[in-house]
């Protein structure tokens, strides 16, 4: 592992900040994309070098890790007296969500560099994707599907076994995470900001 990071650059926060989705509801701090893109527009030193501090020092700023939990009824239920008629969606500063978005694509870098995850990883890799997973399934599936017509005995009967982890990212433990990291020789401060960022977090619930 090493420690040493590199710098985050006017250009790497720009590439970022055209990729968000304006006209969402801002957290807590009420910044909206907006703001941080004008702010940027206008002095563009200062974001790339609150980002560069956070992943030197490696820390999450406590007032990015506040969030407001926003209940809202969901359509087209005949009682909202159950708690599943309701959906709850979080919505966190747009601050942290922006250092958030660089930070996910140097950690996919790592994980590519040092071999962190399996080469048939879907998601998170450039080249592996929804439909190269679809394609992974469906060609095996076909295959037994054309032998099965053309056997005289033995046929075979394709199936398909999954299973779902509920609430698998809700039950991640911040310090098993920042194990396995270490594990898997990730760059000492990423595996910091991780953990600092999986830390201390608080929410605010509004009806």
């Amino acid at each position: 592992m090493y420690q040493q990071t590199y710098p985050v650059t006017n250009g790497k926060v720009s590439l970022t900040i055209t990729h968000l989705k304006y006209g969402t509801s801002v957290g807590y701090d009420g910044i909206s994309y907006t703001t941080l893109h004008h702010l940027h527009e206008s002095a563009p030193e200062i974001l790339p070098l609150l980002f560069e501090a956070c992943l030197v020092h490696m820390v999450h700023p406590p007032e990015w890790k506040v969030a407001n939990c926003v209940i809202i009824p969901k359509p087209g239920k005949s009682s909202y007296a159950h708690p599943k008629s309701y959906q709850p969606i979080s919505l966190q500063s747009c601050f942290g969500k922006l250092l958030e978005s660089i930070v996910a694509r140097r950690l996919t870098s790592a994980v590519l560099r040092y071999g962190a995850t399996h080469p048939f990883q879907m998601g998170a890799q450039p080249g592996n994707y929804a439909v190269d997973a679809l394609l992974r399934t469906i060609t095996p599936i076909a295959t037994a599907i054309s032998k099965k017509k053309t056997a005289t005995n033995g046929a075979l009967c394709p199936a398909v076994l999954t299973h779902d982890i509920e609430g698998a990212f809700n039950q991640v433990h911040p310090s098993t995470l920042q194990e396995v990291m270490q594990q898997r020789c990730l760059p000492m401060y990423l595996t910091d900001w991780t953990s600092a960022f999986n830390t201390d977090r608080k929410i605010a619930i509004w009806f």
